[in-house]
């Protein structure tokens, strides 16, 4: 029972703090993720939101990632003003 709850607290921090990809998502939902302030430092609103990312997609993703992994993409994700960014936004592993 004790670890049945853990895995669940887990599951939860992880997906709602944005730090891990846990989505299977092939494809970008139709929502765009918007970037947020919170209590942590500006984060992804709703990172479910994110699709895998794109082959074509690999090499921008590990630029814009820097020292980590690009592990979802979203061609509408949104600055923190609502505008969508030009080449689409990553969802970036820590």
């Amino acid at each position: 029972m004790k670890r049945a709850i853990l895995a669940a607290i887990t599951v939860t921090v992880l997906y709602t703090s944005g730090c891990a990809y846990l989505g299977g998502n092939p494809e970008p939902s139709a929502a765009a993720p918007r970037l947020v302030q919170d209590w942590y430092g500006v984060e992804w609103d709703h990172p479910g939101n994110f699709g895998i990312v794109p082959a074509s997609k690999t090499l921008e993703g590990y630029q814009r990632c820097a020292s980590s992994r690009a592990v979802g993409y979203h061609p509408r994700a949104e600055d923190a003003s609502g505008h969508a960014f030009p080449n689409g936004g990553f969802l970036c592993a820590s």
